[in-house]
């Protein structure tokens, strides 16, 4: 089986490069953080189990006429090969909220991590196929993810300092990273569908509402007030009049 041209093993090959190196850039950063090891481990090892089981869920969710009536193809995965990303991320999340729960831990300071991993991970993936397929997409892929990349590893030093995200409040919350990741993970994949034949439309809109979403998560995490902010507009508006 071939995907374009790399067949299953590389294509594998690949998906294991970038995971071991978004677990690299998580587990540096959480080390500096000063998080427990032994807890970012187990999430690392979570991640990794949840996050293939559940891509592979969903990518037979997503094609239902080749497995229904045949479910024992669902575990036979050099004949009929596929993982969908909506499941790595889903298992992503999964991890982190078992881990979190279990020790007590706040949620999007890991979540944060996680995020920045994947995006890590992401322009890995995208070289690897690049050099396999020598595609302008996804080198155009690779080169935006480094660039993302390298924007969060330098904002999760400062973005707690930024006056718009903290507002009047003394101390930032977290999750700046997450929104951010979140709104590039679902404009990338909609734009890969906008350039592939034969893309679901509803698919579509589901990748634009995860970019509007992150936007959202943004501004919820921050120290904004949306009642604040619009009688602050119009207050201005008034002034202007």
């Amino acid at each position: 089986m071939k995907i374009d041209t790399v067949t299953i093993y590389g294509y594998s090959a690949i998906l294991a490069i970038a995971f071991l190196w978004g677990a690299f850039v998580a587990y540096k950063k959480a080390i500096e953080a000063h998080l427990d090891d032994v807890h970012v481990l187990d999430t690392i090892v979570l991640a990794g189990f949840w996050s293939f089981v559940l891509s592979r869920l969903s990518y037979v969710m997503l094609n239902l006429g080749l497995f229904w009536g045949n479910w024992p193809r669902i575990l036979f995965l050099k004949n009929y090969p596929g993982l969908d990303h909506w499941g790595l991320l889903l298992g992503v999340v999964v991890s982190i909220m078992i881990v979190t729960r279990n020790y007590r831990q706040k949620f999007y300071d890991w979540f944060d991590l996680a995020m920045l991993g994947m995006v890590a991970g992401m322009s890995v993936y995208f070289a690897g196929m690049a050099i396999a397929n020598l595609s302008l997409l996804s080198i155009g892929g690779s080169l935006t993810s480094l660039g993302m990349f390298i924007y969060l590893w330098r904002a999760e030093k400062v973005y707690r300092t930024y006056s718009w995200y903290k507002n009047k409040k003394t101390q930032a919350k977290s999750g700046f990273l997450s929104g951010v990741a979140l709104s590039y993970y679902g404009l990338t994949h909609f734009i890969l569908l906008v350039l592939s034949p034969g893309a679901r439309l509803w698919v579509m809109i589901v990748n634009l509402l995860l970019f509007v979403g992150g936007f959202v998560m943004v501004y919820s995490r921050s120290g904004r007030s949306l009642s604040e902010d619009l009688k602050f507009k119009l207050r201005h508006g008034r002034k202007k009049d």
